[in-house]
């Protein structure tokens, strides 16, 4: 959040520096209610899942890009690699991103959603 605050797509707020302990002090209570709100209306377990399937489909769009950017017209120094291991890794996403329970499901497109109106906020005031 920190960094998102400095490029100016989350409040400038955020990124402020406590001048004792050198931290985002306001971005770090922040993070800190919002985990405390996941795992008050969920548990540690939902919490932990909702992680999961964030990072799996974060893996999923990297796959996405990389064929991609392999079916790229235009060639890319220091990408080299075989098509069949983004197409693998897309599918073993999708694989593993089905057997997530449904409440995970809401929970994690809620908490998207919620980051994305703050993100088109803050670029509408820009």
């Amino acid at each position: 959040m920190y960094g998102m605050a400095n490029e100016g797509l989350l409040p400038k707020k955020i990124a402020v520096i406590h001048p004792g302990r050198r931290t985002p002090w306001i971005g770090v209570l922040i993070a800190w209610a919002c985990v405390l709100f996941l795992v008050f209306t969920g548990g540690l377990k939902i919490l932990a899942q909702m992680t999961s399937l964030l990072i799996i489909l974060v893996f999923l769009f990297v796959h996405l890009s990389l064929i991609k950017v392999k079916g790229s017209k235009h060639p890319h120094d220091g990408i080299r690699f075989p098509i069949i291991f983004p197409i693998l890794g897309a599918l073993l996403s999708l694989v593993i991103l089905r057997e997530f329970p449904v409440d995970v499901w809401l929970r994690s497109t809620a908490l998207v959603g919620v980051a994305l109106a703050v993100w088109a906020l803050q670029i509408r005031r820009a």
